[in-house]
């Protein structure tokens, strides 16, 4: 089942983002750059709203999960029926929030007056989908909460594809940027609908669903999800806050060139956290049974394949995106390069050190993530404003990136190593710093191969990244990995081997003598 879900999970990441890349470019092509901007901002502040759910998503899976393990039908009832109130409470006061910026939202932000009136029904759009998600989330938590991830992701899956299949259709026909909002929402709320048709059939409570109140419960949901909302918020408004910040003091346009860079260091940050986040269940196991030396073992080795994935992509992402994003959207975007290049380090640095997080999560000590997403959002708002309004765009990139080195690098690996009983040097020198060295040699002589090769077309760059993957492999097995991890690997690809189906000799004496008969 494990196997399944992840499978899964990894085809919902690879729709999403292969869609995205797609869509983007059709976007701008379609309704022009600035349009663009507006609709990226508009997202994002959909994006940024949609995480004030307090951390309640997280407390239903676990205490409904816990419920209906034990029989306790009416308990699981009565949680998601508190669960359900408190939603809708957080629902309205979201849609407060949407009314104030529907009516001044050209104050607020610098959007030109033409784009004003189709930017509100956008905005409009996006609040019913935003206020509509809260309340539906019970029914995504009660399919998680019964290990129904197959169920949730091919739902997010198939939505993916059908909005993206309407988007075409409507740009293809001259639909703007009202019918591109109207098409996501509408796909949205056919999602929550899809998921609560398939909860309320495949999850048995013992009664429907309905609207409840236990102050108990209220009180145990809201413990529970306070140090994730924490970590949810901050780092919404540390990744959301630039944008925000570009569309009050800048144009769409300058939003647009933003939005494009940080597509591209989002898929980067999903990729490497979903395969850092495998490990967190064993984390738990291992806190439980009082095994810190095997815990601090699995650290280690986590904190090498995080830091060698994040470091490939990372260093894939400074030698190849300036001329990706020439092929991909087109001319007038080099500033989105450069977003890439000022940003990729720190996020690179801070996916290396996302074990740490993945630990503290799975034994439930991470209220510190949470004190420390909330102090990079303070960051991101004390430098925010300086920098962009001096230096535009860039000066978005660069508040993001000093949040990012500012708190999380002298914090979080010191405090994860002392519950775990490691050094800090090694910890260190085991995970980022040895992958650093292990594909710094790829990087340089990719750098060089491109100096007199540029990847000027799609040919070229498909050529220059196998070149650089190849590149990578030697240092990763030779330096990154010790003995014992490549007799793992060894061991590995040999099972492997042996699994694949072969024609036994009596098979083949068969085939022949058919073939003469």
């Amino acid at each position: 089942m494990i196997l399944r879900n992840a499978a899964v999970s990894w085809l919902a990441i690879a729709t999403s983002q292969v869609v995205a890349l797609v869509l983007t470019p059709l976007i701008i092509y379609f309704l022009g750059k600035e349009t663009y901007g507006v609709w990226y901002l508009l997202v994002s502040i959909s994006w940024l709203l949609s995480s004030l759910d307090l951390g309640l998503s997280t407390a239903l899976v676990r205490h409904v999960a816990a419920r209906l393990a034990t029989g306790d039908r009416q308990g699981a009832r009565s949680f998601v029926a508190t669960c359900l109130s408190l939603f809708s409470m957080q629902a309205v006061l979201v849609a407060l929030v949407y009314l104030v910026l529907f009516i001044w939202l050209g104050d607020i932000f610098t959007i030109p007056a033409t784009q004003l009136w189709p930017a509100r029904w956008v905005l409009l759009c996006l609040a019913v989908a935003s206020v509509l998600s809260l309340p539906s989330r019970i029914f995504g938590g009660m399919l998680v909460a019964r290990e129904h991830y197959v169920v949730t992701n091919l739902v997010e899956t198939a939505g993916t594809v059908f909005r993206f299949i309407l988007m075409l259709g409507v740009l293809w026909i001259g639909g703007g940027l009202v019918s591109v909002g109207m098409v996501h929402a509408a796909v949205l709320l056919a999602g929550y609908l899809a998921l609560a048709g398939f909860a309320l059939r495949r999850v048995d409570l013992g009664g429907p669903v309905r609207f409840g109140w236990q102050g108990s419960l209220a009180k145990q949901a809201i413990t529970f999800g306070g140090d994730t909302i924490l970590m949810n918020l901050g780092e919404r408004v540390r990744n959301q806050l630039p944008v925000w910040l570009l569309g009050m003091w800048a144009d769409p346009v300058a939003v647009a060139r933003y939005g494009v860079g940080v597509r591209l260091t989002t898929n980067q940050v999903t990729l490497v956290r979903q395969g850092t986040e495998v490990s967190r269940p064993r984390y738990s196991a291992l806190e439980a049974t009082g095994e810190k030396e095997a815990l601090g073992k699995l650290l280690l080795r986590m904190a090498l394949y995080s830091s060698l994935a994040a470091c490939y992509i990372g260093g894939g992402l400074v030698l190849l995106a300036g001329d990706f994003i020439t092929l991909w959207v087109g001319p007038g975007f080099e500033l989105s390069g450069a977003v890439v290049r000022i940003l990729v380090g720190p996020i690179t640095l801070a996916l290396a050190l996302y074990c740490c997080d993945t630990m503290l999560l799975g034994i439930g000590r991470h209220r510190v993530i949470g004190l420390v997403s909330l102090g990079e959002a303070l960051v991101v708002i004390a430098l925010g404003w300086p920098l962009i309004s001096r230096y535009g765009v860039l000066g978005g990139a660069m508040a993001s990136a000093g949040a990012l080195l500012l708190v999380r690098p002298w914090l979080v690996p010191a405090y994860t190593c002392r519950i775990a009983g490691l050094g800090l040097g090694r910890f260190w020198w085991r995970g980022p710093l040895k992958a650093v060295v292990a594909l710094a040699p790829a990087v340089g002589l990719s750098f060089w191969i491109l100096s007199g090769w540029p990847a000027d077309t799609w040919l070229r760059l498909a050529v220059v990244g196998a070149l650089y993957s190849a590149l990578c492999l030697p240092g990763a097995w030779f330096i990154a990995l010790d003995d014992s991890e490549r007799d793992f690997w060894k061991r590995m690809l040999g099972d492997l081997w042996e699994r694949l189906p072969r024609r036994s000799p009596r098979q083949d004496s068969g085939d022949s003598q058919d073939d003469q008969g």
